[in-house]
C-alpha cells in the first residue's frame, strides 16, 4: 500500500508528478516511480588470443515501485468509508501495476537472454573493459525494456481509471465521494 497523505482538496492539482505514474481523481493524487535494479556476478573468461569475455554466473534484473504515494482531500481522509474507497481504488492501481510488471518481464524475458548471450560473447582486452562494456549493455537492453513497461503501466492507469470505474468510485458510500467533491467545489 502507498504511504497515505492528508491534503487540502485545492493543492492536488499543485503537487508535482514529473516522471512519475498515476492516478488522479478530483479528491486523491496517486504516485509512483519506477526503479530498475540489476546485480551482476562477473566471471572472466580467458580467450587464447589474451582477451578476456566476461560471462557473469549471475544476473539479476528488477522493475518495481521505488515509493508509492497517496495524496487524500482532507474532507475524503476524514471520512472512513470514503477513505476505504479511494484506498480501495489505489489498490486496483497497485494490483494493476504488478500485474503490468510481471507481464512485461516474462514478454521480455526471451529478449534480455538474446541480448545477454550476444554481451557474452564480446571480448575486451582487459576485465576491467569486459565488465564496463557488460554493464553499459546491460543498460541499454533495460532502457528499451523500462520504455515499453512504462507504456504498458500508463495503459493499465488509464483501465483503471476509465470513465464507468470513476463514477462507480464517485458513487460508493451512498454517494458520500460526489457529495464530497460537490462541498469542495471540486
Amino acid at each position: 500500500m502507498p504511504e497515505v497523505k492528508s491534503v487540502p482538496a485545492a493543492t492536488l492539482d499543485r503537487i508535482p508528478q514529473e516522471d512519475q505514474l498515476g492516478s488522479h481523481h478530483t479528491l486523491m493524487l496517486t504516485g509512483a516511480d519506477v526503479v530498475t535494479l540489476f546485480d551482476i556476478r562477473h566471471r572472466f573468461v580467458p580467450q587464447a588470443d589474451g582477451s578476456v569475455c566476461d560471462a557473469p554466473s549471475l544476473v539479476r534484473i528488477g522493475f518495481g515501485a521505488g515509493r508509492r504515494v497517496a495524496y487524500l482531500a482532507r474532507k475524503a481522509a476524514a471520512d472512513e468509508c470514503a477513505r476505504k474507497a479511494m484506498l480501495a481504488h489505489e489498490e486496483a492501481h497497485n494490483r494493476g501495476f504488478n500485474e503490468t510488471i510481471d507481464r512485461c518481464i516474462d514478454q521480455e524475458g526471451a529478449e534480455f537472454q538474446r541480448g545477454m548471450v550476444s554481451l557474452k560473447r564480446r571480448s575486451a582486452p582487459s576485465a576491467e573493459i569486459a565488465k564496463a562494456r557488460w554493464e553499459a549493455g546491460l543498460v541499454t537492453i533495460i532502457a528499451g525494456a523500462k520504455r515499453q513497461l512504462l507504456s504498458e503501466i500508463r495503459a493499465s492507469i488509464a483501465r483503471i481509471d476509465s470513465g464507468p470505474a470513476l463514477a462507480a468510485l464517485d458513487e460508493a458510500c451512498g454517494s458520500k465521494i460526489r457529495q464530497l467533491q460537490e462541498t469542495s467545489g471540486l
